[in-house]
């Protein structure tokens, strides 16, 4: 493995436990995470061929990650167990899915799924505007989720990020800090924070700061 994501390109797993010891970072208002369930697709029905996923992915999430729903509902505690599925932005477009009502699904994981919501593009986070949101329990009990996050997301005030994201490492993997690198706010988040004329006080965004970490190998960013 290297740059911190397995064989294929598929983002490696982080500590168990990774989740709650950011949340007790000073400064960190939220803690989102999400697992990449590799070998999983979507699918706009059970007769697509295989091979052909579209380059979507499948996520395990929960309602900490609040993406704006265009249509529809996200995940909450009602839904998460169940197979349902949030669909973000670009992954609808990609499976022809422009409207939500009762009868709309997808095919994942050799089960059907309900599609509850579309989420609104996420600029800082494309990743999730390819994806398939389903939720962590129904993740473990059909899609061999196994606990692990695999990219988390830090909510922080704007004049917070540079400090925030410098305990990240080390708060993420005590043990082994070097595995694990932060990436930085896009360009247009930094202008954001440098401009003077935008009020800070009460602003907080959440920062693509995803963490991915492998047993042996070294984590990236984007």
């Amino acid at each position: 493995m290297a740059d911190g994501r397995e064989l294929g390109g598929a983002e490696a797993p982080l500590p168990v436990d990774a989740t709650r010891m950011l949340r007790r970072v000073d400064g960190a208002l939220g803690v989102a995470p999400t697992t990449q369930l590799t070998g999983h697709n979507v699918y706009r029905n059970d007769h697509v061929p295989v091979g052909r996923t579209g380059g979507l992915a499948v996520r395990a999430c929960d309602a900490t990650l609040d993406g704006k729903v265009r249509q529809g509902r996200f995940l909450d505690a009602a839904t998460a167990g169940h197979p349902v599925t949030v669909l973000g932005y670009e992954a609808a477009r990609t499976l022809g899915i422009t409207r939500v009502d009762p009868a709309t699904r997808v095919w994942i994981g050799g089960h059907w799924y309900t599609v509850s919501g579309i989420l609104d593009p996420l600029a800082l986070a494309p990743e999730i505007d390819r994806s398939a949101l389903v939720g962590f329990p129904v993740a473990e009990r059909l899609l061999g989720y196994d606990g692990h996050p695999s990219r988390l997301y830090v909510r922080t005030a704007q004049d917070q990020v540079d400090l925030v994201a410098g305990l990240l490492a080390r708060t993420t993997n005590p043990a082994a800090p070097e595995r694990v690198e932060v990436s930085r706010p896009s360009d247009a988040l930094t202008a954001r924070v440098a401009s003077p004329r935008r009020p800070r006080r009460s602003s907080s965004v959440w920062a693509p700061l995803p963490c991915w970490s492998a047993a042996s190998a070294s984590a990236t960013s984007w």
